[in-house]
């Protein structure tokens, strides 16, 4: 489950608004198949689901499209980077400790398309 938090600068170009997009979101692991606390790859670590979940930190751009007076199309394109889970930072400190390399580095786009309508 994903929750997110963004901040916009809107700049209104009549039937068209564009914005610049910035915020993060919280990538909650909430269960699994796997038992975290017996997992026998990573000897003497253990694990809940929850320390699976992740911080992503986004920006992009985004733009409305005005359909008729109160409804619009959103457009928003973003890219993001996640930061280390419980898991991954215990998995890259194994790796050093046991003189091998292990980068867990992610990040990716996001393309999301919806309809609003405005209150106000």
């Amino acid at each position: 489950m994903n929750f997110g938090l963004y901040g916009k600068y809107p700049f209104n170009l009549g039937a068209v608004t564009i914005f610049p997009l910035f915020g993060a979101e919280v990538q909650w692991y909430i269960s699994s198949d796997t038992d975290w606390r017996t997992a026998s790859w990573l000897p003497g670590y253990s694990y809940k689901d929850s320390d699976l979940s992740a911080l992503w930190v986004k920006f992009g751009v985004g733009s409305d499209f005005s359909v008729s007076g109160k409804v619009f199309l959103r457009v928003s394109l973003l890219y993001g980077f996640r930061l280390y889970n419980s898991l991954e930072e215990d998995l890259a400190n194994y790796a050093d400790k046991n003189d091998y390399s292990e980068s867990i580095f992610s990040s990716g786009p996001d393309l999301k398309f919806a309809v609003g309508f405005r209150f106000l």
